[in-house]
């Protein structure tokens, strides 16, 4: 689990998935995936490592007002997919951590429960299906090696770390390699989430606040459990949601693995 940090100066949560093995003793391929932060920020030799990792695909999740804040750089070659997770009705009640920095929370479980909120509308809105849909639909359509899909939102962390966790479990991973995955964003974003503490604490953040800002800024085990709970209350199991919903029948799950495993 070592592996997945790319060397990319200027940017956010930039890992390949790569080195996990699934239940059929398999491993993703090299040069096939990367989940990230946005790409707005990136320098010349970034952008250089990433055209020539073979970026070939380059999808967005985030909203308009978030893409028209941070527009990302331009990886020269690939398609760009705008992509949003989150309706722009939903994107406004949304929280950016860095705001967040600069003002008081009176409530301890703030950034806990807007994250289970976030999660809720990730596997329950039909806007937030269609967008997983259309993720699929282009991950189906990268049949080519040395190829690869970069999908990312803002801190590649919760709407890019739902997207993995359905990428992971349709490749017959795990639950425990998902997680392994999913929980590596705190060790990835450790420098983003010293700067968002650094700006609450330069306006005299309290406890509450503090709490909260960590909350917005990392991952949890308990966000990942709420989504698989929510999924098998209302479908039974993952593998259900997958093919009910997201539309992953047999014969696209079997081109998936022959695709992305060797």
């Amino acid at each position: 689990m070592t592996n997945q940090r790319l060397p990319i100066q200027q940017g956010l949560n930039f890992r390949q998935l790569t080195g996990y093995v699934n239940r059929e003793h398999l491993t993703i391929k090299p040069h096939k995936l990367i989940r990230s932060g946005h790409l707005g920020q990136l320098t010349a030799n970034d952008v250089q490592f990433l055209e020539s990792y073979g970026v070939a695909y380059v999808m967005d999740f985030r909203t308009d007002h978030e893409i028209e804040a941070m527009p990302d750089c331009t990886i020269q070659r690939a398609e760009y997919i705008k992509n949003p997770v989150f309706s722009e009705a939903v994107a406004k009640h949304a929280i950016r951590t860095v705001d967040i920095a600069k003002n008081k929370i009176d409530d301890p479980q703030f950034g806990y429960q807007h994250l289970i909120n976030c999660y809720h509308d990730i596997i329950l809105s039909e806007h937030s299906r269609n967008a997983y849909r259309t993720f699929f639909d282009y991950l189906l359509k990268n049949n080519q090696d040395d190829r690869a899909l970069l999908y990312h939102c803002s801190e590649g962390k919760d709407r890019t770390g739902m997207a993995t966790i359905f990428l992971l479990s349709a490749l017959d991973f795990d639950i425990e390699t998902i997680k392994k995955d999913y929980l590596l964003t705190n060790s990835a974003t450790t420098a983003y989430l010293e700067s968002c503490l650094h700006i609450a604490y330069e306006n005299h953040a309290d406890e509450t606040t503090i709490k909260a800002i960590t909350d917005l800024a990392t991952v949890r085990s308990d966000y990942v459990d709420y989504a698989f709970n929510l999924i098998n209350e209302r479908y039974g199991n993952m593998a259900t949601f997958l093919e009910q919903v997201l539309n992953l029948t047999p014969e696209k799950i079997k081109k998936l693995k022959a695709i992305y495993l060797h």
